[in-house]
């Protein structure tokens, strides 16, 4: 029983690390995307150090594995000193894979973020309430498949990253259809006329305004006010 519960336990530990690494590694390859990178531009430890923490813990369970199933085939011998030196690789190997992962989680967790602020868009049930929420909110209204959207959005991504400003976003896409009346009353309460625009809200009054080829340079000048 003792056994059974220090496999599962193993492989619980060996799961949890491989599927970080997937997700940092998904992280930077939207990173290299969106941010139109070079891998080169990587610090070496993150360029590698995110395939060690996706492929040692796989290594690690095929060995565990191969280790359990041979113990089971050839239950008559003792393979204690083959099980310690396991016990000690597992255990150098995670304390490893979880250094270089919070290295490569530290030096992508701004990249992170600007993706998210970006790619996870509110509803208009969410644009229309931040008119009514106390505080500084930036909100950048785009439209997914418009050349233009698709150009700001570009240079969106590294100012955000440059000024450590953060926005939520709003997909016009669906909503133009489904919702075009409720959609063009909100758009007037913001004053915005075209997309993509960017509004800045001060306790949920317009302070600032872009549209746009001005969103570029509007947002720059105010994060340097």
């Amino acid at each position: 029983m003792k056994k059974t519960i220090k496999v599962l336990f193993i492989l619980a530990i060996l799961y949890l690390t491989f599927y970080v690494g997937l997700k940092l590694a998904g992280n930077q390859g939207m990173m290299l995307d969106r941010f139109a990178m070079d891998h080169r531009e990587f610090p070496w430890i993150d360029r590698t150090g995110v395939w060690i923490v996706v492929i040692v813990p796989f290594v690690m369970g095929v060995i565990g594995l191969v280790l359990v199933g041979i113990q089971m085939y050839d239950s008559n011998r003792s393979y204690a000193l083959a099980e310690k030196c396991y016990t000690v690789l597992f255990a150098f190997s995670t304390v490893l894979c979880v250094a270089i992962a919070a290295r490569v989680y530290s030096h992508q967790k701004p990249y992170a973020e600007v993706l998210r602020c970006i790619g996870d868009t509110i509803s208009l049930g969410e644009l229309e309430s931040a008119g009514n929420k106390s505080g500084e909110q930036i909100l950048y209204i785009m439209r997914k498949g418009s050349v233009e959207s698709a150009e700001v959005t570009s240079e969106l991504y590294h100012v955000l990253l440059d000024t450590g400003l953060r926005l939520r976003s709003y997909d016009t896409a669906s909503d133009k259809e489904k919702h075009p009346g409720r959609l063009n009353e909100i758009l007037d309460k913001y004053g915005v006329t075209q997309v993509p625009a960017l509004v800045i809200l001060q306790d949920g009054a317009v302070a600032e305004r872009f549209e746009g080829a001005d969103i570029i340079d509007g947002i720059v000048s105010y994060a340097e006010d």
